[in-house]
């Protein structure tokens, strides 16, 4: 199993596939927010809070925003984690 074929979870039930996500950005700055809104205005935004505040949001290659109310740092610690356990797995294969 490649880490192209993961998927991250956001919680709550949500999940997204590792090789769409761009970039995870905090909604801690005036600049994030102003940018999180424009895609609101667009429609392409996707909540996955379960109605608890945002704070922080996954730009997807597909130009889709995924909101969590994960922050970047626990998306990342996430994200790291999942890629230790692929090396721990390919070095027990072998």
């Amino acid at each position: 199993m490649l880490i192209k074929d993961m998927f991250l979870d956001l919680g709550y039930g949500y999940k997204v596939a590792l090789k769409e996500v761009y970039a995870v950005i905090p909604m801690d700055t005036i600049s994030a927010i102003a940018l999180f809104r424009r895609y609101s205005r667009d429609n392409k935004v996707i909540r996955a809070t379960k109605g608890r505040k945002a704070h922080s949001y996954l730009l997807l290659n597909n130009g889709m925003v995924f909101a969590s109310c994960l922050t970047a740092d626990e998306i990342v610690e996430r994200t790291w984690e999942m890629k230790r356990m692929m090396r721990a797995l390919e070095n027990a294969e072998v």
